[in-house]
């Protein structure tokens, strides 16, 4: 459980990935942009925090607050993805990056002693 800043870390650099990978009929998440901005920022906010603080914490742990902040945007993530599962390729990698990113931060939540040893 010590090194799981680094699935956090992990989960948000697959799901920014499976952003650019087929979502439906060739076309990626982030093609989407110019039809609906806003829930693809939402949907990467909650990958790139997820990246932004598992970065900032590789040289020390990975505290509640930060866990936190990256469990309400995996959350997020996970929220605006229920429907991309059944899409290609880019939406399975996403939402399952986004579950296993929630996963991550919640069990840094629960036990910080130990998860950021």
């Amino acid at each position: 459980m010590a090194n799981l800043k680094f699935g956090v870390l992990g989960a948000g650099v697959l799901g920014l990935v499976g952003m650019f990978l087929p979502l439906m009929g060739g076309m990626s998440l982030f093609d989407a942009f110019s039809l609906a901005p806003a829930q693809v920022l939402l949907t990467g906010a909650g990958f790139i925090l997820g990246i932004v603080f598992g970065a900032m914490s590789l040289n020390k742990p990975l505290g509640r607050t930060f866990a936190i902040i990256c469990a309400a945007g995996f959350a997020l993530s996970t929220i605006k993805l229920l429907d991309a599962f059944s899409a290609g390729i880019g939406g399975k990698l996403m939402f399952i990056a986004a579950i296993i990113g929630l996963i991550a931060s919640i069990a840094v939540i629960v036990k910080p002693g130990e998860a950021t040893a």
